[in-house]
């Protein structure tokens, strides 16, 4: 699958569902789950299951007495659910991740590459107007 790109708006219903992006989703028929787990800086990460399997053998190797990978473990996977996309190509937001997120109507879902990310607007504009460094200063260190 070729990695999730662009950015989308969406509302999140009263029920906590969420389109997931048409071009983002796989090939019509085929059985489609994620892992929707918290994320960085105050968003949510949305895995394919292959990608997610990916993830789980890092964190499995982690060593169970390093006290950082046990605080890691024990913030992230009680805030990890599997998921289905539903026929109208929903997927259901456990409330504990909506609230962790300040999800409220609307939502903005970017591709991350392995990931999706889901987006309060107002805490992305937030995060990308606080960053201590320019696009161009980031750039320059991470691609030269």
């Amino acid at each position: 699958m070729a990695g999730f790109k662009g950015s989308y708006k969406h509302i999140i219903d009263q029920k906590g569902r969420i389109n997931i992006p048409a071009k983002f989703r796989r090939a019509p028929g085929t059985p489609e789950s994620y892992v929707v787990t918290r994320g960085l800086n105050g968003c949510l990460y949305v895995f394919p299951v292959d990608e997610w399997e990916k993830v789980e053998v890092k964190l499995r190797s982690l060593k169970q007495t390093d006290p950082d990978a046990l605080y890691y473990l024990r913030k992230t996977l009680p805030n990890t659910n599997d998921v289905q996309v539903d026929k109208q190509g929903r997927i259901n937001i456990p409330s504990n991740l909506i609230k962790l997120a300040g999800l409220e109507k609307e939502v903005l879902i970017i591709g991350a590459l392995d990931r999706m990310e889901i987006w309060s607007p107002d805490n992305f504009k937030k995060y990308l107007e606080e960053c201590p460094k320019t696009y161009e200063e980031v750039a320059r260190e991470i691609l030269i």
